[in-house]
């Protein structure tokens, strides 16, 4: 099987989303499926979400 595609998209603005929603690394990890490892070197551009996991952010960003 082959790798999942990336989603490059700017670690400020994911780390911005995240802190605009109101959640702490922990709590949107969880919600979007990931370690808080790797969402914090995702923030830090270290690391890259992958689209799926990117598609997981944006519906924790909209729901309510």
């Amino acid at each position: 099987m082959g790798k999942r595609p990336l989603a490059h998209i700017n670690s400020e603005m994911l780390e911005w989303a995240r802190r605009e929603r109101g959640y702490d690394i922990v709590t949107a990890a969880k919600k979007i499926g990931i370690t808080p490892e790797k969402l914090k070197y995702c923030e830090e551009g270290e690391e890259q979400l992958t689209l799926h996991q990117l598609r997981n952010a944006a519906w924790v960003a909209i729901s309510y």
